[in-house]
């Protein structure tokens, strides 16, 4: 199951034995609901957290709100896999014979031109 916090209150599915959340909620309630989506009616089932330093910050106030310590691991070198990255082909030039241009600096052109206009109207946002 892959879900946003919509499916953390009244959602009961059968059979969910780990819940994983890819970041820890600001609010301890929401935590609970959360992790209740497994161990429903009795069952057993577990929970895992990952949290960076900005989220772990919430974990002392979940702790207080559920009265129980939970166990934490840090992320060691000996826990990541590190995965071969694919070698990328070099740019081939498209069919109008000009370079394919990376996203970055389409993004970049987009602002560019987009300031342009705006200077042109006669100074941005605010000259209405």
């Amino acid at each position: 199951l892959v879900a946003t916090d919509v499916a953390a209150r009244g959602l009961h599915i059968d059979g969910i034995k780990y819940v994983y959340n890819y970041d820890l909620p600001f609010d301890a309630e929401d935590y609970v609901h959360r992790i209740g989506r497994t161990a429903r009616l009795g069952e057993e089932g577990d929970a895992i957290s990952f949290a960076c330093e900005r989220y772990a910050m919430g974990l002392p106030d979940i702790e207080a709100y559920i009265e129980q310590k939970i166990p934490s691991e840090p992320v060691t070198k000996e826990l990541l896999t590190p995965l071969p990255r694919p070698e990328r082909p070099a740019p081939v030039a498209g069919e109008d014979g000009e370079d394919n241009e990376s996203v970055g600096q389409i993004f970049r052109e987009a602002r560019e031109a987009r300031a342009a206009e705006e200077e042109r109207r006669g100074g941005g946002r605010s000259g209405g």
